[in-house]
């Protein structure tokens, strides 16, 4: 469960679509909320209950009947289609920082976002993902550059 962030690529373990894979559109302590990824197939989009003049999103409950596969960037198609979503998630995070803690390196970091995903330059995916994971992915401990290897 804390390896989940919106966006970040699940797998559905319970319930009629077991197996299907699909990205986070928003979590909560009871249901989490799928999205299909035309990058994943047509067959994961197909799957998941949704009007047809809905967003794709299958409501999965309980949250732990999803399993975090990894942090892979979303199709170009499905990171455009999806910006207003990417937006209001920036816009809240800011927020919180205001709110809680002032740290300058996330709120520029934040507004590097924002700016990428209004602006939508060739290619603005690939950078604006890289840092999408560095705020909100999962936490690494790296280890210290002079650290001495163990025999």
């Amino acid at each position: 469960m804390a390896h989940l962030f919106n966006f970040a690529l699940v797998r559905i373990t319970e319930g009629k679509n077991k197996g299907r894979m699909g990205r986070i559109y928003s979590y909560c302590d009871k249901i989490t909320k799928v999205v299909g990824d035309y990058g994943l197939g047509r067959l994961n989009i197909w799957i998941l209950d949704c009007p047809s003049d809905a967003i794709d999103v299958y409501h999965v409950y309980p949250v732990g009947a999803v399993e975090f596969m990894e942090m892979s960037q979303p199709s170009d198609e499905f990171m455009t289609g999806n910006a207003d979503r990417l937006r209001e998630i920036i816009n809240e995070e800011m927020k919180k920082c205001l709110e809680k803690e002032l740290i300058l390196e996330r709120i520029s970091t934040l507004g590097e976002l924002s700016d990428l995903v209004v602006l939508q330059n060739m290619g603005w995916q690939a950078a604006f993902w890289e840092r999408y994971v560095r705020i909100f992915g999962p936490k690494y401990k790296k280890r210290p550059k002079n650290a001495r290897k163990v025999c």
